[in-house]
């Protein structure tokens, strides 16, 4: 009896432990899913929340070797000279063709070229030294093709120098022709 009694003690406890197990593992299945949901809603949340990040722009595309030349619209002469150099050439095959594909829609454009001189010289040397300079300009744009009539041309001589200086670099800076469309 003592071992029946026992037997049933044992029994009880066995099924009260796993009934508590078996409660605690629900009970634990249970804080686990309640913990999953939470983490699932935060994420969703942060997601939801989270800004797409902008597309970084592009950097900007270099620019073209026309698109350079076109930027050249002074175009610089040796001393006492009105011949155009090879960047002058170059730049000025670009303008051309950019002031042709404007005159088809502007056919009244007008083309406005300034010479320029150093202050050495007299004053009427170098205005017709600056007429020259723009001359050799206009000149080239002819010859690519833009009508003359739509070319004006200004000679200041040395009555608008870049540099005020009285040097070789102040000098070179003013032997000039200036393009303006």
């Amino acid at each position: 009896m003592l071992k029946r009694s026992l037997i049933s003690i044992f029994t009880a406890s066995l099924v009260f432990f796993l009934g508590a197990c078996a409660t605690d593992d629900e009970k634990m299945e249970e804080e686990v899913k309640q913990e999953v949901k939470k983490v699932e809603e935060t994420v969703t949340q942060k997601v939801v929340e989270t800004p797409k990040p902008e597309p970084k722009p592009k950097a900007p595309a270099a620019p073209t070797l026309d698109e350079t030349l076109l930027e050249v619209r002074t175009f610089y002469f040796d001393y006492d000279r009105s011949e155009l150099r090879n960047l002058a050439v170059n730049a000025l095959d670009v303008h051309a063709e950019n002031i042709l594909n404007r005159l088809t829609t502007n056919p009244n454009l007008k083309v406005v070229i300034e010479g320029h001189a150093d202050e050495r010289g007299t004053i009427a040397y170098n205005n017709a030294l600056g007429n020259r300079r723009a001359e050799a300009v206009a000149r080239y744009l002819r010859v690519k093709g833009v009508p003359g009539a739509n070319i004006d041309l200004i000679s200041y001589g040395e009555l608008r120098p870049i540099d005020d200086g009285h040097n070789e670099t102040a000098w070179q800076l003013n032997r000039r022709s200036v393009l303006s469309y």
